[in-house]
């Protein structure tokens, strides 16, 4: 098994989620974090005084699958993910080495 943890922009999270969960991924994990992204505007961007930096929301969305999927997963995520300019997101593949159902 492969574990995928991806993180886009907010604007595109919508998309992404759905898209998966047409290709049977899942079950998704879904959280809201602050991250460092290219912003695509002005008003993406906050101001974090805990981290001492600019940030931006983002959604990490992960999940696990079997490694003959993993090359559909990553161009699912790069076509639904994609802003059309710039850096939309990033995605990591691990690998699992053990699961336990409960």
């Amino acid at each position: 098994m492969k574990e995928v943890k991806a993180y886009v922009h907010r604007a595109r999270a919508a998309d992404v989620v759905q898209a998966l969960v047409r290709a049977n991924f899942g079950p998704l994990s879904i959280v809201d974090v602050k991250g460092m992204l290219a912003a695509f505007d002005i008003q993406e961007v906050e101001y974090s005084t805990s981290l001492g930096t600019r940030v931006i929301s983002e959604i990490k969305i992960e999940f696990v699958c079997q490694p003959d999927r993993i090359d559909e997963a990553l161009t699912l995520l790069e076509d639904q993910a994609s802003m059309g300019h710039g850096e939309s997101g990033v995605a990591y593949v691990f690998d699992v080495e053990r699961s336990v159902q409960f």
